[in-house]
């Protein structure tokens, strides 16, 4: 997913983060740091040989997944909370690839993390994904900006989950953003789609309410899900519900 949308290809535009007219930088989606700088692909509609329009890749470039949605000082900011991101993944990813984890759910604690930073890095990849999210949500922007606490919306979710899957992955639809980075899921839902969903995710609605920049110690339980299909483009998963196996 190199390029999302053609309007991206702009280099001045609207900040999705700030709402100002700005000259537009190159917002990777899942964070760079996180190891989003190989190959990509962007999704594209193709017309198979009966005349059905279906969704494809296009060509591999080399860059990882990016589009232009923050000006410099977001894009700036955001990092931080980026950096926060990847502090949290190699335990879990270590524990999930443990072969004596063989359930469908784990628990993890995370040391000296930084749940606010954490939680405001999952919403700037949404804002960065779709261009209506600054108008519906504008306290969480300027939540994930400054930094202070904020009352999570009533009206939507930032769900988390696990992943066994190695590949990054990008899924915007009507009422749902879902990023892939493993270790983790991210996944934020909007009414009406995010009741049945959320039964099994973790919601990180709470860590809104933290300022960035305070350090503890945080325990989570996460439902681990399976997002990509060999010939399909990569669907959010479902959480596995099915009874542990021991």
């Amino acid at each position: 997913m190199r390029q999302l949308y053609e309007a991206d290809r702009r280099k001045r535009g609207v900040c999705r983060l700030c709402g100002e007219r700005r000259q537009l930088t190159r917002t990777h989606v899942p964070a760079k740091s996180a190891g989003n700088d190989g190959y990509a692909q962007a999704p594209m509609i193709v017309t198979d040989d009966e005349g059905r329009e279906t969704y494809g890749l296009g060509r591999k470039d080399l860059g990882g997944m990016w589009l232009r949605a923050f000006c410099g000082d977001c894009n700036n900011r955001t990092r931080v909370w980026d950096e926060e991101y990847v502090r949290w993944c190699p335990d879990l990813f270590n524990s999930l690839h443990d072969p004596r984890n063989k359930g469908n759910r784990l628990a993890s604690r995370v040391f000296d993390c930084d749940p606010g930073a954490f939680v405001r890095c999952l919403w700037a990849w949404a804002f960065a994904l779709s261009d209506t999210m600054l108008t519906r949500y504008p306290q969480i922007a300027n939540a994930v900006i400054s930094g202070e606490p904020v009352a999570p919306p009533h009206n939507s979710r930032m769900l988390l989950a696990a992943t066994r899957d190695l590949q990054f992955g990008i899924q915007v639809l009507s009422y749902t953003i879902g990023v892939t980075a493993p270790p983790f899921v991210a996944l934020h839902v909007a009414q009406p789609a995010y009741s049945n969903l959320e039964r099994g995710l973790f919601n990180t609605g709470l860590w809104l309410m933290q300022p960035a920049g305070v350090r503890q110690t945080v325990e989570i339980e996460l439902p681990i899900v399976h997002t990509f299909d060999e010939d399909d483009l990569p669907p959010v998963g479902e959480p596995a519900l099915d009874p542990l196996v021991n």
